[in-house]
């Protein structure tokens, strides 16, 4: 992993702590996030390019971690430029890292809440897994599109009745000319699970189509956190209406029918596009927007399962994610007009 030339907040994977460097102490240690300086730090690199300096932001106490020879301890040190100041981070799966010291070869471990944070070796335990937040950095999605696949397995139907079947008669000698109408309503549910991660610490809001209304129409609103296994659902009570002018010729009479396919098991996989963009405060002290490459390495270091589309505007990229889509509610409306 390469970081970007922005400060970081860790975040522990085993209970979501953050490395804290705070109260003039020489050790550091697990805390809530608030977050401060003491808790952002920045990758400075040095001679080798995998091994870098975490530099606390803090103004006036701008200490790096120091794992000592000798010692289990991660202390916070000034500037000495010696290889147990050096730290690497290691892609550790699904967005973390872990933090490797150059000199000892052990990792940043969190011990829980107001705990020291040690140096051992590296189990695959969460407590030795970080997840590395940019801070200082506002996230933009702006959601695009929604492209709906076909539909997984057959999809099945059943008449529900808007028009209840009834006759209408006419024994005047001019044609008749009636409005047939009716609405029900009835509880629809919505379902969007994402299989694909972006991680931005942002969500996306979103205005969709819903697939296979056919006649109908169907719209959701939905709040979106970009992460896989995520599932939103909408639970809400739709009117569904039909509206049909029937003619009557005279001296005859039509029997009217009208109703709406109901399925219960609509279930199809999307890819949703989306526009990303963010603006951060730099390691130069500039706020200024993320290049198109530092959005794209950021979203890579954090774990992204997704797709780039679209690379070439300097401060924005454009990029797929991957989800199902299952629904139970009202799909294409019918109405007949039947001679008797």
């Amino acid at each position: 992993m390469q970081p970007l030339p922005f400060y970081y907040i860790a975040h522990s994977k085993e209970n979501g702590q953050v490395i804290d460097g705070s109260g003039g102490h020489d050790w550091v240690y697990e805390n809530d996030g608030r977050p401060n300086d003491y808790q952002k730090w920045r990758f400075a690199p040095d001679d080798n390019d995998d091994y870098f300096m975490m530099i606390k932001k803090k103004q006036g106490d701008n200490r790096c971690l120091d794992g000592r020879t000798g010692s289990d301890e991660v202390y916070q040190n000034w500037w000495l430029y010696n290889q147990n100041q050096h730290w690497k981070p290691e892609d550790a799966g699904d967005g973390f890292v872990k933090l490797v010291n150059q000199k000892s070869g052990l990792v940043i471990t969190g011990k829980g809440h107001e705990h020291n944070v040690k140096q051992e070796s590296f189990t695959n335990a969460d407590t030795q897994k970080w997840q590395l937040e940019l801070a200082d950095t506002d996230f933009t999605v702006e959601f695009v599109d929604i492209q709906y696949g076909q539909p997984s397995s057959p999809v099945v139907t059943k008449p529900v009745d808007i028009v209840t079947k009834r006759t209408i008669e006419n024994r005047s000698n001019a044609t008749l000319r009636e409005v047939v109408s009716n609405t029900i309503e009835r509880n629809s549910i919505f379902e969007f699970g994402l299989s694909s991660t972006v991680t931005v610490g942002a969500t996306v809001g979103m205005e969709v189509g819903v697939p296979g209304l056919g006649t109908a129409t169907g719209e959701v609103s939905a709040e979106l956190s970009l992460t896989a296994h995520v599932v939103w659902t909408d639970s809400e009570t739709l009117c569904y209406g039909i509206s049909q002018e029937v003619e009557v010729p005279p001296q005859t009479a039509v029997e009217v029918h009208g109703w709406i396919d109901w399925t219960d098991n609509y279930l199809c996989d999307f890819t949703m596009i989306l526009w990303i963009s963010a603006t951060g405060y730099d390691t130069s002290g500039n706020t200024r927007p993320l290049t198109t490459d530092e959005l794209e390495q950021h979203i890579d270091n954090s774990g992204f399962s997704g797709q780039v589309l679209d690379r070439t505007h300097p401060n924005k990229l454009e990029v797929s994610i991957d989800g199902t889509f299952s629904g139970s509610y009202g799909m294409e409306t019918h109405f007949t007009s039947t001679p008797l």
